[in-house]
């Protein structure tokens, strides 16, 4: 593995000067279009907009029962909301709604906020997202399996109950679509790619370099799943990787580099700002940050001792930086290195039991394993060790 070995992207301190000052200008050219569009919203005491409904569920409070919606506006912010309304289910739906914006900053307009709303108004819609969940939820007779292989395949919410349940064993970096999932993606559409592409090649294309080819196609498809996940921030981060890598290694530059993925990090931070406050971003940011450190020092051992103590190593290393923000701590969560290292058989086989209708085919055990709740304990990580 030569990978950390070629010439680098940014070479000089002159080159490292241009490339933050046009970051530094995108970066600002972006907060100034943000904040006009918060002004735009100031403007009046309510405003009404076009939203995704990202996520809906059940919370109690005072002995009353209200329903909590997470929303994504067309317009691109987030928001979160409250009704006491007996809602139907409107996940991944769209609908017209209106806010009051008295309390509004730019802070939390650039964050995600909260508001208080009525007047929703479900939309009639076509949303290709609509057709796939509908199509796995209907191979599943329990929500919370359906909840998992929705958020498996297309990026679905989960509601709070799962997502604690995830927690417990140290799963929700599996369960939650990032560059874990794309590594194996492009494995699997390049290997069909290749096939389906070499005889066309063959005859039409001997001219052209097949993989470059292959690899711009799979950039396309990549691209349309995306769309369908609905822009995740950490697929997002690892789409731009994976399509920075390509221009690189074509022009030979390096490839594992701790710059290029800051790199990368400077510039999906300056064409969406937003990500400054996504916390599964940093997730994704620092999970990767982690494997180069160890490829750095360790690329040139057996690949398969590479590819098992990979795993041990990104779980130990990223224990510090979970669990500062999310405290519970079971020894179940070491099941997470077992289950990342089988990942792949898992993912690619359920996925194809999918396709064919025969997703449930293993609910009666997932269920078990769901009624099983582990003993935990509240480790709270500091901010020193954090830090450090």
């Amino acid at each position: 593995m030569y990978l950390f070995d070629k010439v680098p992207l940014l070479g000089s301190k002159k080159e490292w000067l241009f490339f933050l000052i046009f970051i530094l200008v995108i970066f600002v050219a972006n907060v100034y279009s943000e904040y006009g569009q918060f002004q735009t919203i100031k403007e009046s005491k309510i405003h009404t907009t076009k939203a995704l409904v990202v996520n809906q569920y059940l919370k109690s409070k005072n002995s009353k029962t209200y329903f909590v919606l997470k929303l994504k506006s067309i317009d691109g912010y987030s928001f979160y909301t409250t009704s006491r309304e007996d809602l139907k289910n409107l996940k991944n739906r769209y609908v017209d709604i209106s806010f009051l914006t008295k309390k509004l900053n730019f802070f939390s307009f650039i964050k995600t906020f909260y508001a208080i709303s009525f007047n929703i108004k479900l939309l009639e819609d076509k949303n290709i997202r609509n057709f796939f969940s509908d199509y796995i939820e209907n191979q599943h007779l329990q929500q919370n399996i359906s909840e998992l292989f929705g958020a498996l395949y297309v990026a679905l919410p989960t509601s709070p109950q799962s997502k604690a349940f995830y927690s417990y064993y140290g799963v929700s970096h599996l369960v939650a679509i990032s560059g874990f999932h794309l590594s194996f993606l492009i494995l699997f559409i390049t290997m069909v790619l290749y096939f389906l592409y070499r005889p066309i090649h063959y005859r039409f294309f001997r001219y052209r370099s097949k993989v470059l080819d292959i690899s711009y196609m799979g950039l396309f498809i990549l691209a349309l799943y995306l769309y369908l996940i609905n822009f995740t921030p950490s697929f997002i981060r690892a789409y731009i990787m994976y399509m920075i890598a390509i221009v690189f290694y074509f022009k030979n530059i390096k490839l594992l580099s701790f710059a290029n993925l800051l790199i990368a990090f400077l510039l999906i931070i300056s064409f969406n700002p937003r990500f400054l406050f996504s916390v599964g971003f940093y997730f994704s940011i620092m999970g990767i940050f982690y494997v180069y450190l160890f490829l750095f020092y360790f690329r040139h051992l057996n690949k398969y001792f590479l590819y098992f103590f990979l795993n041990v190593w990104v779980f130990t290393a990223m224990l510090p930086i979970v669990h500062y923000y999310f405290p519970i701590f079971t020894p179940y969560q070491f099941l997470s290195i077992p289950l990342s290292i089988l990942f792949p058989v898992i993912y690619f086989s359920t996925f194809i039991l999918h396709i064919f209708n025969f997703g449930g085919l293993f609910d009666e055990y997932i269920k078990i394993v769901f009624q099983f709740l582990p003993p935990f304990i509240l480790y709270y990580v500091s901010f020193t060790l954090f830090m450090l």
